[in-house]
């Protein structure tokens, strides 16, 4: 038989997959031939290793180190996509993967990078020693990877006298981090640190905070602070969005004289105290890294918590007028799936006629809200928001620039739907996903609705109303609204 004439696509930029997790690493033929009849090799010829095999007549074999640990995705196959998931990673995974593929006497290749995260422990500062009109705080976080930076801040936006810092890679291969910094206090004057963890790899960041002058200075009581100056630092110094801006307050616990201990972790329902409830807020440091989109996960405790938390809760309905005919809605309105052609429904100016998307019945021109939507760990699949005036006849290009900011999951990969693949790497496939939305602030932001690990979030500017948005690409694949918190 005559040569077969292809190349191999391989993404050039390197994907980031959490510790523990998986990962699909992406390998596509160009023209989109079928490599049914070919043979497929994924291995790690600097290291030595074999990967998977998979040969023309349909046997697979993996790799000693791999072994129960992959699978080509082979759905794809026919349209010449030659996807590698591989579960249970380790830090020996990280590195080059080799895609090579044979036809007769083809043989063409292609190179992706992986890169693995691990977020560590939220911060925890020390309070050792009290000079003159200073104090001196260490701040502690251990079990990152790779290594992060670790800042600090007060409310002013100045850099503390950092004195000690150190970075030990332990034996499991993590890194722990500690931190010291000389903060001067004077009476009367609202102090408050902050240490962050900065990780790029992970688009992360995880910060606490510490009032101290109140605690040396007690002419208020060292066990309820306002927090309110700790806002106005990020928002106004930094000119940053916060999400849920109403009367914060915080608490600061002294443990043996001089231990703070970290605010963290959401939850919701009725907490113990039912006049607070402790919820990690996002904020954009982009000023702060030189890196936009980044997501900081502070801690914060709130005060009126029904007030401050459950006013931003959005009763998100789907607009039937929007639904593209491949998608069925229920009847309340709550839930989307595509099944696939359906009889032709009336032509409506708003209808998407190409793409299987619809979008929420109500717009917002003001104020801060948020949703929850039940996702699947597979299909094809996009939410986020979209301006009322964005295009939705024909092809339209979904990104920040033609005004839609999501996420979606595709062949296993989550990531936010922009001019560029920008790939995400959440630490588990999220149940729920929920959606932020702060009009004046100009942010959204997506979390892991059960567990309230940041995903991602865009900066924006917004005019005109703003709509929730769904596509939903995977014939059988199905998104449904959640009940409010």
């Amino acid at each position: 038989p005559s040569p077969v004439s292809f190349q191999v696509l391989a993404p050039s930029h390197p994907l980031y997959a959490p510790l523990g997790g998986s990962v699909v690493l992406p390998c596509q033929l160009s023209p989109a031939l079928s490599a049914r009849a070919m043979q497929v090799t994924w291995s790690r010829p600097w290291q030595g290793q074999d990967v998977h095999e998979y040969w023309p007549d349909g046997h697979e074999e993996q790799g000693p180190a791999y072994r129960g640990r992959t699978e080509l995705l082979r759905d794809g196959i026919q349209q010449g996509r030659l996807a590698l998931r591989i579960w249970n990673l380790t830090l020996p995974d990280e590195g080059p993967y080799l895609c090579d593929i044979r036809s007769n006497a083809t043989r063409r290749s292609g190179t992706v990078t992986l890169h693995l995260t691990r977020a560590g422990s939220d911060p925890h500062l020390h309070v050792r020693e009290q000079e003159h009109e200073g104090v001196s705080v260490t701040c502690l976080s251990a079990g990152w990877y790779p290594e992060p930076d670790m800042l600090w801040r007060n409310s002013h936006e100045e850099i503390q006298t950092v004195y000690s810092a150190e970075k030990r890679l332990t034996e499991d291969g993590f890194f722990n981090l500690s931190s010291s910094a000389r903060v001067e206090i004077r009476v009367n004057t609202g102090v408050d640190i902050a240490c962050v963890c900065l990780s790029l790899s992970l688009s992360l960041y995880l910060c606490v905070y510490f009032p101290l002058a109140d605690v040396f200075f007690p002419s208020v009581s060292p066990w309820r602070v306002p927090l309110f100056v700790i806002l106005a630092f990020w928002v106004g110094a930094l000119s940053l969005a916060a999400f849920l801006v109403l009367r914060l307050c915080g608490v600061a616990r002294l443990v043996g004289g001089r231990e703070a201990n970290t605010l963290v972790n959401l939850e919701l329902g009725a907490p113990e105290n039912p006049s607070s409830i402790q919820i990690r807020v996002p904020v954009l440091l982009s000023s702060l890294s030189g890196r936009p989109g980044l997501t900081l996960a502070c801690s914060l405790l709130f005060s009126d918590w029904k007030g401050a938390f459950l006013r931003a809760v959005a009763n998100v309905t789907l607009d039937p007028r929007t639904a593209h005919p491949c998608l069925e809605l229920s009847l309340d309105g709550k839930a989307l799936s595509n099944t696939g052609p359906r009889p032709a429904l009336p032509a409506a100016p708003g209808r998407f006629d190409v793409y299987a998307c619809v979008l929420g019945a109500e717009g917002y021109t003001a104020g801060t809200h948020f949703w929850d939507v039940q996702v699947p760990g597979a299909g094809g699949w996009a939410l986020g928001v979209t301006r009322a005036s964005a295009g939705r006849k024909g092809r339209v290009p979904f990104s920040p620039e033609h005004g839609t900011w999501a996420i979606q999951l595709s062949m296993g990969q989550y990531r936010a739907l922009s001019a560029e693949w920008i790939p995400l790497a959440p630490p588990r496939h999220p149940g729920k996903i929920r959606v932020y939305l702060d009009y004046e602030g100009g942010v959204v932001a997506f979390y892991d609705a059960e567990t309230t690990a940041p995903l991602h979030a865009f900066s924006a500017s917004f005019h005109g109303p703003i709509l929730p948005f769904f596509w939903v690409w995977s014939a059988g694949t199905s998104l449904r609204l959640c009940p409010p918190p």
